[in-house]
């Protein structure tokens, strides 16, 4: 399994769970969408990195991640190439942090509802945000992993 997971996010036996129980359903979706969208940047990243010659469409073989001929596995560049954007639906992401921060200031409220909602955020984002981008980004890789030949065969 070519997934590398991002430091503070879950772990393998969670994602598969997660994974199994259809709970990360949504990202194929995404994935379908942030792929057929961004092919082309996509590609010229694997071409600028070594994993995908540039200027020629991907043969079969090379699809199923061997090596391209210089040593770099296509499916763990596409990997790499999402851990560095870091995003594949900025928008639906940010929605999900703020339903996220709505759920902690209920939680809060339902203890001190004199705590202010921007203390509640402020803390959330201080605490939370890193932990959250990190647990979406490797659910975002393990989904990629799970189904890496449709990702792969969208950018022939």
């Amino acid at each position: 399994m070519a997934t590398h997971l991002v430091e503070g996010g879950p772990d393998l036996d969670e994602l598969k769970r997660l994974y199994d129980q259809g709970k990360l359903d949504f990202l194929k979706e995404e994935l379908d969408t942030y792929f057929a969208l961004h092919k082309e940047e996509i590609t010229d990243y694997c071409s600028k990195t070594g994993a995908l010659p540039r200027n020629r469409p991907q043969t079969r073989q090379e699809n199923t991640n061997e090596n391209s001929g210089n040593g770099r596995r296509l499916d763990e560049t596409v990997e790499e190439y999402i851990k560095r954007k870091g995003s594949i639906d900025f928008y639906e992401e940010i929605r999900a942090q703020i339903h996220e921060i709505e759920k902690e200031i209920w939680i809060v409220h339902e203890r001190d509802p004199s705590v202010p909602d921007e203390q509640i955020r402020e803390q959330w984002i201080t605490k939370y945000a890193g932990r959250w981008r990190a647990w979406r980004v490797s659910e975002i890789l393990y989904v990629f992993e799970q189904n890496r030949n449709h990702y792969l065969n969208m950018l022939n």
